[in-house]
């Protein structure tokens, strides 16, 4: 006969392997839970905006210290009336984790960082935080003209956004210009110079071959173009529309081998100004990147000799020089990129609607050497279209209709009619006879018979009929819907365990979750899995005792 003794450690021993199982199921789960996370509501502000924090994932009911670090380096607190205070706040995360805290920009521009410590903070910035997030406070605007955005396959106005040009937002075809748009508020007087660049090749297909006006084609204007539309707010509309009318500035000709003799129209020209006023001209150039052993040419790579059909994937930048006479200037840009055209361009083939793979792009990368962030205007895969082939219709041809010959139509001749003479008849003797008396015959009168009068009839005029122009509408791809096909999911059985039989069911994902509260895929049921296989153990340590007891007795 066994002692107690030995039955109480054995119990004991089935406790320890319960105690042990759960806690490392717990100990997993909170290995398993997502790290504190950091979000904004945007990724770039304007001056004096307001920029949303969102924190999730934080420990419960729990107090923060929550710096926000400036592009100076500085950490302040700005009120709502513009002034500041250096320091940060503190927040409380909510039941859930979760809080909001928003900061007050006041134009200090570039990227700030907003960090959360557990409070109370010591201000040691080599402490590592909890959780981080950037964004950037940067007073410019660059954008591109979606011509369809409520995607009904009609081209509208433009609408300027930020946005890739997709096959919802946009019509454009081979052959057009894509038009483009730049604010920046310069800081300081002086000279000052923007760097722009566009993808030209994409694996040897044209991208974007050359810069245009930017009403090449849409027309300017509060219709179409409607370049003063959707402003950010260092930019009114009267400044805008005095900006847009300011100059023109000459695009000068790509001398990189066959561009040139592309460019149409050969005249084109960017819109600039500044408000307040400039001085002196604004100037386009081709910057050098070569060392100058290609004067005007600013291909990326510069392929030696110039490459035809075969430049592979290639950009190309181009500068805009001006001057601002006060600090505080905000300047305006527009131009165009022109879509290169296959079919009566590069070949067939070589038009940017066969660029595959990935966008292809217009950038703003520099103001005076210096990076300005992603300023990046897209487009994707499939949104340009090949250019329609045109209808050909018959000019008409003049039908001569003759002219008609008058017809001569003779005078009446008037015709005499004998006037009677008196005839003498013998006087009988003694009979008197009545001397006749002469009957007056009329004489006939003439009847004027009207000549005619010729009838001009007039030779018809050759009416010119206007041949008519394309008009692009293109045609809508057919989506196919498949219809859908009755999928018969088979409902699991609800287990049972048969009478007699000792220890744990398993039960299926699904029934785990009703239980303990998972989700049914399995995802975050650890807690629901260790149970069961704790009782596992639990009932092996029981069922080991049990067959011991009935060994001892």
């Amino acid at each position: 006969m066994r002692r107690p003794a030995t039955r109480v450690l054995l119990a004991l021993a089935g406790l320890v392997a319960v105690v042990c199982v759960f806690g490392a199921s717990w100990g997993l789960l909170r290995l398993a839970q997502a790290a504190p996370t950091l979000t904004t509501d945007k990724a770039e502000y304007f001056s004096g905006e307001i920029a949303k924090i969102d924190g999730g994932g934080f420990a419960h009911n729990t107090l923060y210290d929550i710096p926000v670090i400036r592009p100076d380096g500085s950490i302040v607190i700005v009120k709502g009336d513009g002034t500041f205070v250096s320091g940060w706040d503190t927040v409380k995360s909510n039941g859930s984790g979760n809080f909001v805290y928003y900061y007050q920009l006041d134009g200090i521009e570039g990227t700030y960082e907003v960090r959360v410590y557990p409070s109370p903070w010591s201000g040691n910035r080599n402490e590592v935080p909890v959780a981080r997030v950037a964004f950037t406070d940067a007073n410019i605007q660059f954008t591109q003209c979606l011509n369809d955005s409520d995607n009904n396959e009609v081209m509208d106005d433009c609408n300027w956004g930020t946005g890739a040009i997709n096959t919802n937002n946009a019509i454009y075809y081979e052959g057009d210009s894509v038009p483009q748009r730049l604010f920046h508020n310069i800081d300081d007087a002086g000279i000052h110079t923007f760097r722009f660049e566009y993808n030209f090749t994409r694996a040897n297909i044209y991208a974007y071959d050359f810069l245009s006006s930017p009403d090449y084609t849409l027309p300017s204007g509060p219709t179409y173009l409607n370049e003063c539309a959707n402003l950010p707010p260092f930019v009114n509309s009267t400044d805008c529309a005095s900006m847009f009318t300011t100059s023109l500035v000459p695009i000068p000709s790509d001398p990189f081998d066959a561009v040139n003799m592309r460019e149409n129209p050969s005249s084109r020209n960017i819109r600039f100004g500044c408000s307040p006023s400039c001085t002196g001209t604004a100037t386009v150039s081709f910057p050098s990147l070569d060392g100058g052993d290609d004067p005007g040419e600013a291909h990326v790579p510069d392929s030696d000799s110039d490459c035809f059909l075969n430049c592979g994937t290639s950009d190309v930048q181009i500068e805009i020089t001006f001057t601002t006479a006060a600090s505080n200037t905000a300047v305006g840009v527009w131009f165009g990129g022109h879509i290169a055209q296959g079919v009566g361009g590069w070949g067939t083939g070589y038009g940017a609607s066969s660029v595959s793979g990935a966008p292809f792009h217009m950038k703003y990368i520099l103001l005076d050497g210096d990076s300005v962030g992603q300023r990046d205007n897209q487009i994707q895969i499939g949104a340009v279209l090949p250019q329609p082939t045109p209808t050909q219709t018959p000019t008409p041809t003049n039908t001569a209709t003759a002219t008609p010959t008058n017809t001569a139509t003779a005078t009446p001749t008037n015709t005499a009619t004998a006037t009677p003479t008196n005839t003498a008849t013998a006087t009988p003797t003694n009979t008197a006879t009545a001397t006749p008396t002469n009957t007056a015959t009329a004489t006939p009168t003439n009847t004027a018979t009207a000549t005619p009068t010729n009838t001009a009839t007039a030779t018809p005029t050759n009416t010119a009929t206007a041949t008519p122009t394309r008009t692009f509408t293109p045609t809508p791809t057919k989506t196919h819907t498949p219809t859908p096909t009755n999928t018969y999911t088979p409902v699991p059985p609800t287990p049972t365990r048969p009478p007699g039989v000792g220890g744990a069911v398993k039960l299926p994902p699904a029934a785990i979750a009703a239980e303990s509260g998972a989700p049914a895929d399995g995802s975050g049921s650890a807690v629901g899995n260790y149970a069961a296989l704790a009782g596992a153990v639990a009932a092996i340590a029981l069922g080991g005792w049990y067959a011991r007891r009935r060994w001892l007795h």
